[in-house]
């Protein structure tokens, strides 16, 4: 139940503690960034395996116990397949999406992980 993100000199630990430290945060920061970091949040969702929307919904709300309107989730997935990131398949009346170019995708996160530990860094004089 643990997942280690190493890239170069970043290192991102993720355990069922995560939960836990996220029910500690002000919840209008946890919304705002979740909401912010929409896209990405999805495209690491959709790495792990294919969902329907709802499905997308329902996880957002499991892991950061923010509601993402079907009004703001769609449009992030009709941007994202727009990209080229992603397609989807009709099962049983829904639509489920995955992931379209892997490696793309997995690089392109991995350089937004990068890039916003370095802004980070740099908040705190690093």
């Amino acid at each position: 139940d643990k997942m280690i993100l190493s890239m170069n000199k970043v290192r991102i630990l993720s355990d069922k503690s995560l939960e836990t430290e996220i029910n500690n945060l002000n919840p209008e920061i946890v919304e705002s960034l979740v909401k912010r970091e929409l896209d990405n949040i999805l495209l690491s969702f959709l790495l792990a395996k294919p969902m329907s929307g709802i499905e997308l919904v329902k996880l957002l709300y499991q892991k950061y116990k923010v509601f993402v309107s079907p009004g703001t989730l769609y449009p992030t997935l009709h941007e994202l397949e727009k990209k080229g990131l992603l397609r989807y398949e009709y099962k049983f009346k829904s639509k489920i999406y995955s992931i379209q170019k892997k490696e793309e995708t997995e690089l392109l996160l991995k350089r937004h992980a990068k890039a916003n530990s370095l802004v980070l860094q740099s908040l705190f004089g690093g």
